[in-house]
């Protein structure tokens, strides 16, 4: 059986292979923590997980400031790339990471997939079998930190 985290990064792996260009992913609770990551080597994850997290913040408090209902999204745009954050449900967010070359609709599709698969682990109602590691591409670092935050394994 998988832990959380581990069945995490798992959808995390499985997303990044889906969709072309993707170049980092994390998940955070609402509190800024790292749930899971895949990120490239030398790349810090709690840097992103910062920037995740503030945009999330400043997003959900504009949109609730503007009275435009809740908030989902945000795709921050810039000249080599673009950061996509989706919320999850019951708090927290997915951070996304994509070359200039990436499809932010085709990212923002997937997303919402994967947003749900993410929201079903958390809650305890997916379990993923073992499979073998991911072969190919570049070479990623899991989460550095790791760890199963005491949830037991699903499954």
């Amino acid at each position: 059986m998988q832990s959380v985290a581990q069945q995490l990064e798992r959808l995390l792996r499985e997303f990044e292979e889906l969709v072309p260009d993707i170049e980092a992913i994390v998940v955070v609770n609402d509190e800024g923590l790292t749930l899971a990551s895949v990120v490239p080597l030398g790349v810090e994850e709690e840097r992103i997980a910062a920037m995740a997290t503030i945009g999330f913040s400043l997003s959900e408090r504009s949109i609730a400031e503007l009275e435009r209902g809740e908030w989902e999204h945000a795709i921050i745009k810039g000249t080599d790339g673009v950061l996509v954050i989706h919320s999850l449900e019951g708090g927290g967010a997915v951070a996304v990471i994509a070359s200039k070359d990436a499809k932010t609709g085709m990212i923002l599709y997937m997303m919402k997939r994967l947003v749900k698969q993410i929201s079903e682990v958390l809650k305890g109602g997916l379990s993923l079998s073992a499979s073998s590691e991911q072969s190919g591409g570049p070479e990623r670092s899991p989460s550095s930190n790791n760890l199963d935050f005491g949830i037991p394994p699903i499954g």
